[in-house]
């Protein structure tokens, strides 16, 4: 995406968190890309006990419902 986004002349905006980024902002063309996995603050593993969920696994989805 950067890529693209540099390709084209344009600059845009950067929060970088070490060598990551956090999030990209382009004004011009009205985008806004947050990457939500570095606002947690734990491994994915642990989300669940966070919000106090005591099911740790997948539940049953019908794929074949329709």
């Amino acid at each position: 995406m950067m890529a693209w986004l540099l390709e084209q002349g344009t600059a845009p905006e950067v929060i970088p968190n070490g060598s990551m980024i956090m999030s990209v902002r382009h004004p011009s063309l009205n985008i806004r890309v947050i990457d939500s996995l570095n606002f947690l603050p734990m491994a994915l593993a642990k989300l669940p006990g966070c919000f106090g969920l005591s099911e740790l696994k997948k539940g049953y989805f019908p794929h074949l419902f329709n």
